[in-house]
């Protein structure tokens, strides 16, 4: 099966660049930009775990690039959630990028410390630095973006923004809740987590994809 080592990455690349290039082109809703961001991080994700797997280039640069991708897709999933739900301060959102900006800086200068422990068929592990704490801020904003758009369901009167909320929330649910019955099943697959956690999120692209797409407003 080595041969196959990153086809899955390489495969889930395309598809979220078709979904990203039909966003761009046909989407009017006024969350395109946010969404546009959100798909290019997936699919930049996608296309750097396809160098280091499936063409073994595990130059420490391209790990470094990879994991600046998956950094901020969680701030930006939760500056999607509270946009939609009006709770968003311009002067404050720069802030809720802090964490992603301090790693992505930390790890430039410990770039050295950063490898590949593992390439298969279906994910990709990682060493780095501070991988608690790194967790720690990555799960935390999209904890709060669930909590956020469930309390806009769940309180919202008017139709539309309720609907809204129920698609991004159902899109969450849709890596989150394959990757919780991953850990059950496999706890060692929390070695692989990140990796395993962006394969789900096809699913959450093909749901934002619809969302930028349907809404046009």
């Amino acid at each position: 099966m080595n041969e196959y080592k990153g086809l899955l990455s390489l495969l889930i690349f395309c598809l979220e660049l078709v979904l990203l290039i039909n966003v761009l082109i046909f989407s009017k809703s006024k969350f395109k930009k946010n969404i546009i961001l959100i798909l290019s991080l997936l699919a930049a994700y996608q296309f750097f775990e396809f160098l280091i797997c499936g063409l073994e280039l595990k130059e420490t640069f391209i790990l470094y690039l990879a994991f600046v991708s998956i950094s901020f897709l969680p701030p930006s999933g939760f500056v999607l959630a509270l946009k939609i739900n009006k709770k968003l301060r311009n002067k404050f959102k720069n802030l809720i990028f802090i964490p992603a900006i301090f790693f992505s800086i930390y790890y430039f200068f410990a770039i050295k410390n950063l490898r590949v422990k593992e390439c298969s068929v279906i994910y990709a592990s990682y060493y780095y630095p501070l991988g608690f704490l790194y967790g720690l801020f990555y799960y935390l904003p999209i904890l709060l973006s669930l909590f956020i758009l469930t309390q806009g369901y769940i309180k919202s009167t008017d139709n539309v923004l309720k609907k809204q909320n129920l698609i991004l929330l159902i899109g969450f649910i849709s890596f989150l809740f394959p990757m919780i019955l991953s850990l059950f099943i496999y706890p060692e697959s929390k070695n692989f987590i990140e990796s395993l956690m962006c394969k789900f999120a096809f699913a959450l692209a093909l749901i934002i994809s619809y969302f930028a797409l349907y809404f046009k407003k």
